[in-house]
């Protein structure tokens, strides 16, 4: 068999070997057009128009693909196609990687813990049951909820009675959001960029707690699906950044943003903001979609973001409450309240 016959690239093995080898280079060769693909898809996430720009969301299962398809040249022998493979490799890792670099915030030496959890419920959800056992077993002390709805709010109010300080904001169109505190809570809705109702509220959580009082911004844009709705995502999340820059520090911006952290649109809201990822130094926390069947698709698109000042001593992404997310839970070192 002469290398001509072997395929571009490829380095035939002599004698008794090639018999050996004859399987594995057919599932290479088969793999050639999928080298060929992923290196397309890497370098056609960087293109800033629709529907292109929605591959920059998947960069991380193009890095392992890519990885994979490598190896599997490595060992197939397919020199051309294990470089190509290993170039889009190393292209996609420097496309991911400050996304997941860097270490996580500290805070205040004096700081005080609070913890909040952000969920979003899925309004067609029934299952509240599984939020309620959560809500028990952390304790937060704040609360964030995407997509409930009056039926939402009425069958969890057993489970909150220990919150006084609420927003609740009711959407049948999967856009309800809401606010919890164990605390006083001012402000209410508005409409930032968009048509979906966006909280902006002061929080002052009740003693014992020591905690200085927080901005706290929840907010739901819409996820991307065409150019429309891409360009309105990006003005909601523009406005909520300048928002956020009139608000008094330190402030907390949570929510179900519909974009990953290696988004353009991301990047433009950390930068107008100053605020820091809460994701920093613990990974990439993948939270949708939450089935298991589709964990190899999973994206982090569940986001808790602080101002500086705010260091991050716990972060994980928790169990499935029934919704097609997976809910977040923070524990914070916030600045404590000045002396009165």
């Amino acid at each position: 068999m002469s290398n001509a016959a072997a395929g571009p690239g490829a380095v035939a093995p002599s004698g008794d070997d090639e018999s050996s080898w004859g399987p594995l280079r057919k599932l290479a060769i088969a793999s050639l057009r999928l080298a060929t693909l992923g290196t397309l898809l890497v370098v056609l996430s960087l293109v800033p128009m629709h529907p292109l720009s929605l591959l920059e969301h998947f960069r991380l299962q193009l890095l392992f693909g890519s990885a994979a398809l490598a190896a599997l040249a490595a060992l197939g022998r397919l020199v051309v196609w294990f470089d190509l493979a290993a170039l889009s490799t190393v292209l996609a890792l420097v496309l991911v990687t400050p996304g997941l670099s860097g270490a996580r915030n500290v805070g205040p030496a004096d700081g005080v813990r609070v913890r909040l959890l952000l969920a979003n419920v899925l309004t067609s959800n029934r299952d509240v049951r599984r939020l309620e056992q959560l809500i028990e077993e952390l304790s937060p002390d704040l609360i964030a909820l995407v997509e409930p709805n009056r039926t939402w709010f009425a069958r969890l109010a057993p489970a909150l009675v220990g919150y006084p300080g609420r927003i609740e904001i009711h959407d049948e169109a999967n856009f309800g959001i809401a606010l919890y505190a164990r605390g006083s809570v001012r402000g209410g809705g508005e409409r930032l960029g968009s048509a979906q109702v966006t909280i902006v509220a002061t929080v002052e959580l009740a003693a014992p707690s020591a905690a200085a009082p927080l901005s706290v911004v929840v907010t739901h844009p819409l996820p991307p699906m065409d150019e429309r709705a891409a360009q309105i995502q990006a003005r909601h999340l523009a406005a909520v950044a300048q928002r956020i820059r009139e608000l008094p520090s330190p402030v907390i911006l949570a929510g179900d943003f519909n974009t990953t952290p290696w988004a353009r649109q991301f990047a433009a809201l950390t930068r107008d903001t100053g605020l820091v990822d809460t994701r920093r130094g613990f990974g990439a926390h993948p939270t949708y979609p939450a089935f298991p069947e589709a964990a190899l698709l999973r994206i982090p698109i569940d986001h808790v973001l602080v101002s500086p000042s705010i260091g991050v001593a716990t972060r994980r992404v928790e169990r499935d409450i029934g919704s097609d997310h997976l809910p977040v839970f923070v524990e914070l070192v916030v600045p404590r309240r000045a002396p009165r």
